[in-house]
């Protein structure tokens, strides 16, 4: 589990334990379930690939694509951002920050915004490209930027959320004390009306006014237990969920819940452990396991509907896609799986690369847009 190597590492230094080591060793030999064969009930054709630009390291997360309208914008870790034609490919604009991205990348107000490992926020111009304005954050940027309203949000390593005007001026900055462990990626705050959602270290989710960054709320998600400093460990790596009146949020080693939107109150809380963003149809909320085993639950009550806990085991697959009646899943081998909604049975498979794909997926009507570790962009045409 590639943004694990991080966690690990620290883990044994500041733990001592024995116990670590296993848990380490048995995710590291546990082999990918092997890939099943069936009739394919959908179509997959590739329709154009392109290489962004350099690979993502071993401690790098894979950077997300974002389309508007008529283009795909991309980021690539070694600095290179492209704008291209959604249906063709082609490219409409290319230019290099000449800095290395790690948090692809925000799309609005006519504008595309990175983060970098050294705590920069670089603003482009959707239009062409041409660099705006840049400034610093306290520290390395991982989540990816969000563009609303009159606001640009970047999430910082450190905890800190700061807002910035179009233009460059810093409006607010909210400060966090961080966990001694927590995981290295970090969730993209989301904007609801005049409300900042977001997802903290510590396990809780918090709401700030977007215009001002004071904090209105904060509810636990999930309260830390075990004895270890690593069994403690209680991190929200996900993005906020909000759907259909509902805002649901998860955390490694902690829980799955669902928070009326209007008023805060708990709807239904579900022990969970997850790293990855979760996913929501009209009636269905899919979560990815930290074994990469797949769970949907019932998006009102939080029943359990179905669970594939053997098909995908351990193959590292990718947050969840929702796209008509088909959940959508890259895997640590360059395959995206295409799974029936209705019971998480296969109806689909493609390789697109022999690199992993971890979060860089998206759809636009019926085009599957697909980034990769090693750079490159894909589009993939579904249908029966």
């Amino acid at each position: 589990m590639i943004r694990m190597i991080g966690l690990i590492a620290l883990a044994i230094l500041l733990s001592g334990c024995g116990a670590l080591l296993d848990r380490i060793t048995a995710q590291d030999t546990n082999p990918p379930a092997p890939l099943v064969t069936f009739d394919a009930a959908k179509t997959v054709a590739p329709l154009w690939r392109v290489r962004i630009g350099g690979k993502s390291g071993a401690s790098q997360p894979e950077l997300i694509p974002v389309v508007v309208q008529d283009s795909v914008y991309a980021a690539a870790a070694d600095g290179q951002v492209r704008a291209l034609d959604r249906m063709t490919g082609a490219s409409d604009w290319s230019v290099d920050v000449q800095t290395p991205v790690t948090s692809g990348v925000g799309v609005g107000a006519g504008r595309v915004v990175l983060g970098t490992s050294e705590g920069e926020v670089i603003v482009l111009s959707a239009q062409d490209g041409t660099e705006q304005w840049r400034a610093f954050v306290s520290s390395e940027v991982r989540a990816r930027p969000v563009v609303a309203q009159d606001r640009i949000v970047i999430v910082a390593a450190d905890g800190s959320v700061s807002g910035f005007d179009l233009d460059g001026t810093l409006q607010w900055r909210f400060t966090a004390h961080m966990p001694v462990l927590g995981l290295q990626g970090m969730s993209a705050p989301v904007v609801q009306g005049s409300q900042l959602l977001h997802s903290t270290t510590h396990g809780q989710l918090s709401a700030h006014d977007l215009a001002t960054g004071s904090l209105l709320w904060h509810i636990t998600i999930a309260a830390p237990g075990g004895r270890s400093v690593v069994q403690r460990l209680i991190d929200s790596d996900t993005d906020p969920l909000v759907h259909q009146g509902l805002i649901y949020a998860a955390t490694y080693q902690g829980g799955l819940i669902a928070l009326d939107y209007v008023t805060g109150a708990l709807r239904w809380q579900q022990p969970f452990s997850t790293y990855r963003n979760l996913a929501a149809d009209s009636n269905t909320l899919y979560a990815v396991g930290e074994d990469s085993s797949l769970w949907a639950f019932v998006a009102e009550t939080g029943a359990l509907r179905w669970q594939q806990t053997e098909l995908l085991q351990h193959r590292d697959i990718s947050d969840p896609v929702v796209m008509d009646d088909v959940l959508i899943l890259g895997d640590l081998d360059g395959y995206v799986h295409l799974l029936s909604v209705a019971d998480g049975q296969p109806v689909a498979r493609q390789r697109v690369g022999r690199a992993a794909i971890s979060t860089g997926l998206v759809h636009m009507d019926d085009i599957l847009y697909v980034q990769d570790a090693a750079g490159y962009l894909s589009a993939l045409r579904i249908s029966d």
